[in-house]
């Protein structure tokens, strides 16, 4: 009907409305869905129902990991550039499909920088985000941490079973806890590790009396994986690398800063 309607020019805003309302209602993420969309949002109206709609295919991405149309990420960009306020949903997605990239625009490279400082300040943070460290410095509440996330429906309870090893694969912590939520259907966990330390894990997902457990995976730190910067987690990752390739003359340099550092925090905290 629609296509119909466009053949012989009739199309109006508000069939198009209907139309993008019923789909998603129907729970609709196809071809047919993005090419009614296309024509919608050439029009430059409704920017309710765009928000909503980003919510939606957002919600399918990250949560059901349905894949959107290619250029639906492009429209995204458009409108957070004018301004339209975005659900978390759709500033997580729009993080996670960049992450993704090995080259960014400095337009995504300004945007990824601004949504995650934004994110990390409500506690929103994922290991993925990480992946942005070549771009630019990361915020030190990710930095010491190694971020479990588990997507699953918002009404179930989220419990994660772990075990962390040092480097010496001895037994650091053993502990059940359950999984924060930070959207509803996504939960996470966020556990402090430094280089060396391995963790095992596995989720246990409920709901009522069906659970259901995940197989079991691991999570190991290495050089490459962590960031060593002028903070006091990536001055202990330093040194733990530097005694570990035999560098002693960096080691020594490293502790007599991590020291330093300390004693000008404990007399700064003194005078406050």
């Amino acid at each position: 009907m629609w296509k119909a309607c466009v053949e012989v020019q009739v199309t109006r805003e508000v069939f198009e409305e209907r139309i993008l309302v019923q789909m998603i209602f129907e729970g609709r993420c196809d071809e047919k869905l993005f090419e009614v969309f296309d024509s919608y949002y050439n029009r430059e109206v409704g920017r309710s129902l765009r928000k909503a709609f980003y919510t939606y295919i957002c919600y399918k991405y990250f949560i059901d990991n349905k894949d959107p149309d290619e250029k639906f990420f492009e429209y995204f960009e458009k409108d957070y550039k004018l301004g339209l306020k975005m659900a978390e949903i759709c500033k997580m997605s729009y993080l996670s499909y960049l992450s993704k990239k090995e080259e960014l625009s400095k337009e995504q490279v300004d945007n990824s920088k601004s949504l995650i400082y934004e994110l990390t300040d409500l506690n929103i943070v994922f290991e993925y985000y990480k992946r942005f460290s070549k771009w630019f410095k990361m915020p030190y509440i990710i930095m010491d941490k190694t971020i479990v996330d588990y997507r699953t429906s918002p009404k179930n309870k989220v419990f994660i079973m772990y075990t962390i090893y040092d480097g010496n694969g001895e037994i650091v912590k053993t502990a059940t806890e359950e999984m924060s939520t930070v959207f509803p259907g996504v939960f996470v966990k966020q556990l402090i590790m430094f280089y060396g330390d391995k963790v095992t894990y596995t989720i246990v997902d409920r709901h009522l009396e069906n659970i259901v457990h995940t197989d079991e995976k691991q999570i190991a730190l290495t050089d490459t994986d962590i960031y060593n910067d002028d903070n006091k987690f990536g001055q202990i990752n330093g040194m733990l690398i530097s005694e570990k390739v035999g560098r002693e003359d960096a080691l020594e340099e490293l502790m007599k800063n991590y020291e330093f550092n300390k004693t000008v925090s404990q007399d700064l905290f003194k005078l406050l």
